[in-house]
């Protein structure tokens, strides 16, 4: 079994933290993107 077509996405994003504020370069933490909290470890 193989993969034989991968989909990906070239839209950029903007990230933000929990209080709303766009952030460029995220450390460890919890951020927001397109409407979906993600945690960066």
């Amino acid at each position: 079994m193989s993969i034989d077509n991968v989909k990906t996405s070239s839209k950029s994003y903007q990230l933000f933290d929990l209080s709303g504020r766009a952030v460029k370069n995220p450390t460890k933490g919890f951020y927001i993107v397109n409407g979906t909290k993600m945690l960066v470890k």
